[in-house]
């Protein structure tokens, strides 16, 4: 049984860390990365529900930022914070 536990951890895990890397590249989509946040009127593809979302995201990492310790690092951390809790959101739709 231990091996069982084992093995599906593992496997949460591993599909945890891809979700993660898909996120990233959805948030580059709507210029976020953790070295920048692109200006709104550089992201000409996106439409207002896209830009409308983009707003709701950046507010988050914002209110993240003030959290940080160090400001150097405050958008690096606050942007990992958000892949995090999107992640997680999404594992635990998925599992209900």
């Amino acid at each position: 049984m231990d091996s069982t536990k084992t093995a599906i951890k593992s496997l949460v895990l591993d599909q945890r860390k891809s979700l993660e890397a898909d996120i990233e590249v959805g948030l580059r989509r709507y210029g976020i990365t953790p070295t920048a946040l692109r200006q709104l009127d550089t992201l000409k593809h996106l439409d207002d529900r896209g830009i409308t979302a983009r707003i709701r995201m950046e507010e988050a990492i914002h209110h993240e930022m003030e959290r940080a310790t160090d400001s150097k690092k405050a958008l690096a951390e606050a942007v990992h914070w958000f892949v995090r809790e999107v992640a997680f959101t999404h594992l635990n739709r998925l599992v209900d």
